[in-house]
């Protein structure tokens, strides 16, 4: 399966309220870097609780798609 649009799925790491392992199993289309990114140590809301570790993780992302590297072929 292909999607002409870039997906970031982006966690806390320490979330409680979805079964993290789940999402490595699902087969995303143009998923970016080709990977499922946690962030370490965080819980359900990291864009609540710790924005100076998502934004940059967002912005990464932005970019990417920006320049045309945010297909799932691009890896950092």
């Amino acid at each position: 399966m292909s999607s002409p649009v870039p997906l970031a799925v982006v966690n806390g790491g320490a979330d409680r309220l979805v079964n993290l392992d789940y999402f490595d199993t699902v087969a995303y289309a143009n998923l970016w870097q080709g990977l499922y990114h946690r962030l370490s140590g965080l819980g359900h809301a990291p864009f609540w609780e710790a924005q100076e570790e998502l934004t940059p993780v967002l912005e990464r992302f932005l970019r990417d798609v920006e320049t045309g590297r945010g297909t799932n072929f691009y890896k950092d």
